[in-house]
């Protein structure tokens, strides 16, 4: 009689975790990424997360606030820098496996001479060319979703660009 218990319960425990198991179809990455991830990585997701479905019909957007952070940027100075190690590191590793006659079949060839897209820039952090466009395809995406608040073209010199506070 205790083995059928057992049995029982080790069954209804091993079908009750089976269905709590994440569906590795369903899984998704975009919904696991940090803050500093690209846009276009997590665009679709964070759309269909916000919880921000159809306005409905008896409403009529007339202002819309929206809080972004900038779009991709440069690696930061310090960043720059690790990077710039990191490729000496791979550098060191690599000539110290060859030295020691140990193999090195394995080691990816895009490795061998791995230096830093960045070495030798001396700023960091400015938006490139990747965050101008996606700062451009997200004020395409909000134009597209209200359309009746953005009918009008745009006129850059009606519109003042500030570079100090305004405090």
């Amino acid at each position: 009689m205790a083995s059928i218990s057992m049995f029982l319960i080790l069954s209804s425990l091993l079908l009750s975790s089976s269905h709590s198991l994440p569906d590795q179809q369903g899984f998704d990455v975009r919904q696991h990424l940090s803050t500093v991830t690209r846009y276009d990585f997590v665009k679709d997701v964070a759309h269909t997360k916000s919880g921000s479905g159809d306005i409905p019909d008896q409403c009529t957007p007339i202002h819309v606030n929206l809080v972004a952070r900038h779009g991709t940027r440069s690696p930061t100075k310090k960043r720059m820098r690790e990077l710039d190690r990191l490729a000496s590191h791979l550098q060191d590793l690599i000539r110290d496996a060859e030295d020691r006659h140990s193999s090195i079949q394995k080691v990816p060839a895009w490795m061998k001479g791995w230096t830093s897209p960045w070495k030798g820039k001396v700023k960091g952090g400015e938006l490139i060319r990747k965050g101008e466009e996606e700062m451009y395809n997200l004020g395409i995406r909000v134009r597209e979703r209200f359309p009746d608040l953005f009918n009008e073209p745009y006129h850059h010199d009606a519109f003042v660009k500030v570079e100090y506070p305004l405090c």
